[in-house]
């Protein structure tokens, strides 16, 4: 049962739930530089974080906190007068899939070229201002363009072809 009580967050350090709340937003250099400690470090945290949640990556790891409710990936408001990029229906298949697959794997589950999902997915980071499909996934979600459960769900499902 151990592996349960792990993959519910509940075994998580004070740090690891404070590392694994800068996931959405930070890569390991600034969580480092914010924290006070080496990058190497926070490279440790997050391993182990991934081995007790039951997940394999950043993004993986983001959503399934945020399914636990150790992590908040509530909508933001919109800014006045600010633009809002609205994500075309293969570029919402793409990045909910991004949450669990490879580019490789998206592309054949689409039957679209690897090419394709690379340009749909730079297109997504670009019109979102984000420099990872983790923090594009977040400000989906935030935005409303995609839902929580539904991301969870392809995490589950990637978890369970993994055999995590």
């Amino acid at each position: 049962m151990k592996q349960d009580r792990g993959q519910r967050g509940d075994e998580l350090t004070l740090r690891e739930l404070e590392v694994l709340r800068l996931m959405p937003g930070c890569g390991a250099r600034r969580t480092a530089w914010l924290l006070g400690v080496s990058i190497r470090t926070v490279e440790n945290h997050r391993h182990r974080i991934f081995r007790k949640m039951g997940t394999w990556d950043r993004t993986s790891t983001v959503i399934r906190g945020a399914d636990l409710g150790l992590i908040l990936l509530g909508p933001v408001k919109d800014s006045a007068g600010g633009r809002r990029f609205e994500l075309t229906s293969q570029q919402l298949d793409i990045i909910q899939l991004s949450a669990g697959y490879q580019v490789k794997q998206i592309a054949r589950m689409l039957e679209v070229s690897t090419n394709r999902v690379k340009v749909q997915r730079n297109s997504i980071l670009v019109g979102f201002n984000v420099h990872s499909m983790t923090e594009a996934i977040v400000v989906a979600i935030r935005s409303g363009q995609l839902d929580l459960q539904d991301v969870m769900l392809v995490v589950r499902e990637s978890i369970g072809a993994r055999g995590i």
